[in-house]
């Protein structure tokens, strides 16, 4: 009895050394089902949680190798790929995805964002879009295709998803500033104002309106007022 009571301790604590580091779990999985491109993809995602890029990478091709249309695979090596600065890869990796499976949809504002960092605006804009129809409740994403349309010259669309950014989110004062400046572009300076002077009320309502939304801090948001107020003054001057 003592011998059992020792040797099944012993079994238990190595079993919890496995389930307490998700690596070890997923070698652990990949050589009891080494055929099974969930556990490669496991053990690339595993890796690369740990900040082991190289050996995310490695899993990742060990794993196409038996499994070369795995989407999960496929998902996680693009990741690790954008992790490491490989732009290009990644692209690759997330598109051969997109291949194996096109309604998966987790995967297009990270190609949008790879596109952007590319320079590529077409691409770009069509990946946000598709986000856009995916996730119409995110200020976030409206508020960065309108930011490309923009910058493609497609001021009334642009014009269109400011607005939906600031539906979701009244308080989005960069999404306000940049729809003011994409107004008066298009000749409607009242309406440009209505956008500066909403800015300053906010900004002075005493409510963090902008506190939950991505990148909008407390030192954006009075930047953004300091300029909405300079842009008030320069069109009020100018009438």
């Amino acid at each position: 009895l003592a011998v059992l009571i020792v040797v099944y301790g012993t079994l238990t604590i190595s079993r919890n050394m496995v389930w307490g580091d998700s690596v070890l779990l997923w070698k652990d999985t990949v050589e009891k089902a080494p055929r099974s491109g969930l556990a490669w993809a496991g053990l690339t995602n595993a890796y690369r949680e740990r900040g082991d890029l190289f050996l995310s990478a490695e899993a990742a091709e060990k794993g196409l190798a038996i499994d070369p249309n795995s989407y999960f695979i496929r998902v996680n090596l693009g990741r690790t790929y954008q992790l490491l600065g490989k732009t290009d890869q990644a692209i690759t990796e997330y598109e051969m995805a997109l291949r194996i499976d096109p309604g998966r949809a987790a995967i297009w504002n990270d190609l949008a964002i790879l596109y952007s960092q590319k320079g590529d605006l077409e691409h770009t804009e069509i990946y946000l879009k598709k986000a856009a129809e995916e996730w119409g409740d995110q200020p976030n994403i409206h508020y960065n295709l309108a930011v490309v349309l923009a910058g493609r010259q497609k001021l009334a669309e642009a014009r269109e998803e400011f607005i939906r950014a600031i539906r979701l989110y009244p308080g989005y004062l960069q999404a306000r500033y940049e729809l003011g400046e994409t107004l008066e572009k298009l000749g409607r300076p009242d309406e440009a104002d209505e956008q500066y002077r909403e800015i300053i009320r906010i900004s002075s309502s005493g409510a963090d309106h902008w506190s939950s939304v991505l990148g909008q801090d407390r030192r954006l948001a009075k930047m953004i007022v300091q300029k909405a107020a300079q842009r008030l003054a320069r069109n009020s001057r100018s009438k």
